[in-house]
């Protein structure tokens, strides 16, 4: 493919957990994931330079992905950048409310020699319209992708979620909170 018909893809425009619509490609226009390979966080981290994201597509990808994706307003369309965000002021998209309950999670923690699943209990402390806290025995790093199952909700959907931040609260244990980035369909999600 001639490179003056490559586009720099908007980081936002790739999403953990989603497949490819079409190729992704080098600055010198060589396939390097082709369609409908399902984005995890290494291949994401994979594109990144200096907090940029060098990635390209081309012709077969849809005119709209050439164009900056309008910025995020709910919980449904948020993506899930594997980068942790900055800090910002303590001002919260949505209400907190108390949720106290034990959840069956996946946690994937991905590095060069590949990804391992553990699949963890949890006790659940807070939920919002956009994410969720739980207790954890262990620090997690923000960015990490974890699967759950919400007993509760219709269908006992299965959501992805990214880490977000995981503070540490005393002894072993931690708080980790994540966002909501998406759903997988029931068979293709661990927890159970």
């Amino acid at each position: 493919m001639q490179t003056e018909n490559l586009w720099r893809i908007d980081g936002r425009r790739l999403i953990v957990g989603r497949p490819l619509p079409a190729a992704l490609r080098d600055r010198k226009g060589n396939v390097v994931l082709r369609a409908g390979h399902v984005l995890t966080a290494r291949d994401i981290t994979r594109f990144t330079k200096d907090d940029d994201l060098v990635a390209y597509i081309g012709e077969d990808w849809p005119e709209a992905a050439r164009q900056p994706p309008p910025a995020p307003r709910n919980a449904r369309n948020v993506l899930a950048d594997p980068r942790p965000r900055r800090p910002r002021k303590k001002t919260r998209q949505h209400k907190r409310h108390p949720y106290v309950t034990p959840l069956d999670l996946v946690i994937e923690e991905r590095s060069p020699a590949g990804c391992r699943q553990r699949q963890v209990r949890v006790m659940a402390r807070d939920l919002s319209a956009s994410g969720f806290s739980f207790a954890y025995q262990q620090f997690i790093h923000a960015g990490t992708v974890v699967r759950v199952k919400f007993e509760a909700l219709p269908g006992r959907a299965h959501l992805i979620a990214i880490v977000r931040h995981c503070t540490h609260v005393s002894g072993r244990e931690h708080r980790v909170g994540v966002e909501f980035a998406g759903t997988t369909p029931p068979d293709s999600a661990k927890p159970h």
